[in-house]
């Protein structure tokens, strides 16, 4: 079992994030197939809920994939105890990152009961109270008192939008997500203007001519920047776009630690540029 292990966290460590793609899930199949080995997880994860020790995000998000993949009644049982103590803690980064994986396998009956914890979770957090003590702990530090940073992405790589604009087409979506000592705006917007909209702390506002996006109630919605990486997904469900998972970031009066900022991010980027 030594050697198992070993061998498991060498092939997490060649891994930019926690499993974030079905092709990232999948290559990690045939542990979850070796019942011994789950089950080992099985209990490296109770010993975590019983506060005996902890994981990073990324060796964490692993061990949650094996028991999502076996998918056992303890395995599920173990994953429920797990989203609750996520909820109990506040721990939004662990809860939309269980979620996103238990989501890669949601045509599993099985899991649909700690989906439902997760979402739930999930819909009842509030908007950011302190905004510089939220940017700390996603690895934004504000070093001045007035600052700013911004992040973009979007359906063509991030570099296209700043130096080949010509080489964007109309479909062509953009989204930002802006935030600074005291405010956030996340806003959408395709090429040709067919529609675009933004979000903020007082709602959102929209621009389009298309009839079924001129209701704001059709549109989703966002109750805090926290919620950016669960947010972008479903919004591109709701457009029918797919976002390439790179970002260009840019920021002025803080100091950015990548790989916390990554970690709030996995579920929806692999690499920050430039």
């Amino acid at each position: 079992m030594l050697r198992e292990w070993s061998e498991f966290h060498a092939r997490i460590e060649q891994q930019r994030t926690a499993p974030a793609t079905r092709a990232h899930a999948e290559a990690f199949v045939d542990y979850s197939r070796d019942d011994a080995f789950v089950d080992s997880v099985v209990d490296a994860i109770s010993l975590y809920l019983a506060g005996r020790h902890g994981f990073d995000r990324k060796f964490g998000g692993h061990l949650e994939l094996m028991l999502i993949q076996r998918a056992r009644e303890e395995d599920v049982t173990i994953l429920e105890k797990l989203a609750a103590k996520y909820a109990s803690d506040g721990d939004l980064i662990g809860m939309m990152g269980l979620l996103h994986r238990l989501q890669l396998y949601s045509g599993d009956a099985k899991l649909q009961p700690v989906i439902a914890i997760c979402t739930n979770a999930l819909r009842d957090v509030k908007s950011v109270e302190d905004m510089n003590a939220w940017a700390r702990s996603i690895g934004i530090d504000p070093v001045q008192e007035s600052w700013t940073f911004t992040l973009k992405m979007g359906s063509v790589p991030p570099k296209i939008w700043f130096l080949h604009k010509h080489d964007l087409r109309p479909r062509d979506v953009s989204l930002d997500l802006l935030i600074n000592d005291s405010q956030w705006r996340v806003q959408v917007a395709r090429v040709d203007r067919n529609y675009s909209a933004q979000w903020r702390a007082s709602g959102i506002t929209v621009d389009t001519d298309e009839t079924r996006l001129k209701a704001l109630a059709v549109w989703p919605t966002i109750s805090g920047p926290q919620l950016f990486p669960v947010f972008a997904a479903t919004l591109a469900q709701f457009l029918q776009v797919e976002w390439l998972r790179t970002a260009w970031i840019t920021s002025s009066g803080v100091q950015i630690d990548r790989t916390l900022l990554l970690d709030w991010l996995h579920t929806l980027i692999d690499e920050l540029q430039p």
